[in-house]
């Protein structure tokens, strides 16, 4: 028998009829056994490479994005960003250096986050602005480089801008009574909270005021609408202390 049908073999029958059929001359066998080890390495070496070559470069495709759009998302938010009250805001957070506060983790990512990741959402709002085009428009509306209205660029600002808020937000700290022993700590925190509670409310106000500015009822209903379920998803399922969600039991998913 040749390895070639007794690999085919080997498939078709079941591990009940395996023993009797590898019980044959001891060369074969060994020959058979070597077929196995080398396969194997080539499968697995084909699988590495498989998922090595499908690893998504997401630098690459923020890069590429911004070439269809033919602005550079990464500084959408900059006009937000360096603003007198962010700075400002900026001096009070040198307070909670060393005091492990979530907001400090938060800044930091908006400022030196290597994935690029906080500018997707106006990025997507401006991938959808370029591919839906617009007819019937002021010529001093349109940006004839990047081929999107200002108008449009002003919403992909005000959502990066709404989505910064809610990150902010969710920077709070829940404090419950014997959570910190410490005074100084329990006070940095405390700190720490109300900077990202009134930081989040400034962007979030500022990023609604802009949004009317646009003049465009149903744009206003539905980003409402978007912060509403964006709000109402962080008290959903279950959490804990801090309302970070939990994953759900076995089984509870085909129950909802």
């Amino acid at each position: 028998m040749s390895l070639r049908s007794l690999g085919r073999t080997l498939q078709s029958v079941g591990h009940e009829r395996l023993l009797p059929i590898l019980c044959c001359e001891g060369a074969t066998r060994k020959s058979w056994q070597s077929h196995c080890r080398t396969d194997n390495a080539i499968s697995r070496c084909y699988a590495t490479n498989l998922a090595t070559n499908q690893k998504p470069d997401w630098n690459k495709a923020v890069s590429e994005a911004e070439k269809i759009v033919g602005y550079p998302t990464s500084f959408l938010s900059l006009r937000w960003l360096l603003s007198d009250e962010i700075a400002n805001v900026a001096l009070h957070l040198r307070k909670l250096v060393g005091s492990n506060h979530p907001l400090l983790k938060t800044a930091k990512s908006l400022l030196y986050n290597g994935r690029n990741n906080m500018q997707a959402w106006g990025l997507i709002v401006l991938l959808i602005s370029k591919a839906a085009g617009h007819i019937n428009v002021d010529e001093m509306e349109e940006d004839k480089a990047a081929g999107v209205l200002h108008s449009q660029r002003a919403l992909a600002e005000v959502t990066e801008m709404i989505r910064t808020s809610h990150l902010v937000h969710k920077g709070l700290v829940n404090i419950y009574p014997g959570l910190y022993s410490e005074t100084t700590v329990l006070n940095d925190m405390t700190f720490g909270n109300k900077i990202a509670l009134l930081s989040g409310d400034y962007l979030l106000g500022n990023s609604c005021a802009e949004l009317a500015g646009l003049r465009n009822q149903e744009l206003v209903e539905l980003m409402s609408s978007a912060i509403r379920d964006l709000t109402e998803g962080e008290f959903l399922g279950p959490r804990d202390k801090q309302n970070n969600p939990l994953p759900s039991p076995p089984g509870t998913a085909d129950q909802l």
